[in-house]
């Protein structure tokens, strides 16, 4: 089975979007998988955009004040079989919420998820223990995933060991959110 991976950490702010899609755009082309570049910036942005509006600074000039409450949030793109994963953390128990069905078709605002659903085969949202979220999106990459080159990951260097985590020892939000992805992945 293929299994690519590819993740961005970026500060949640206005820049984040922008900042996403051309981390989407330079991994699926990458991975030689440009048929899915549109839909997956797309997709993106818009769960990006949540993120931010949930945890980060919306406002475009921060002060130095703002910048002391700065979230982080990650992105992660995945391809499993013939699958391809979007996926994005923010700090922020919160599921996001579906828009009202009474939202007008011109209205800009509360649309994101109807827009993901419509370009996705698939999405949800996933609850953290120690806090946050992930929302991820599916997309089917098909067989031309099979064109993307296996590449036998690199070994780690020498005199590097795995960090086990004692009761004493906990590791971070952002760690942990890494831990959860890594156990979506080896599901």
């Amino acid at each position: 089975m293929q299994l690519l991976v590819n993740r961005l950490k970026c500060a949640a702010t206005v820049t984040a979007p922008g900042c996403a899609r051309a981390f989407v755009n330079h991994t699926l082309r990458s991975w030689l998988l440009e048929n899915l570049v549109d839909d997956a910036e797309v997709i993106v942005s818009e769960l990006v955009t949540n993120a931010v509006e949930a945890t980060g600074i919306t406002d475009p000039n921060p002060t130095y004040a703002d910048l002391e409450r700065l979230a982080l949030l990650a992105v992660q793109v995945r391809v499993a079989g013939e699958t391809l994963f979007i996926e994005v953390w923010d700090n922020d128990s919160n599921k996001p919420a579906s828009p009202p069905p009474s939202a007008k078709e011109h209205d800009e605002v509360g649309r994101g998820l109807a827009i993901v659903q419509a370009l996705s085969k698939g999405y949800g949202a996933m609850t953290m223990k120690k806090g946050g979220k992930i929302i991820w999106a599916e997309l089917d990459a098909g067989p031309e995933i099979a064109a993307v080159p296996q590449v036998k990951p690199t070994p780690l260097p020498r005199g590097y060991r795995r960090v086990v985590f004692s009761e004493a020892r906990q590791p971070c939000q952002h760690a942990q959110a890494d831990l959860a992805l890594m156990d979506q992945i080896t599901e």
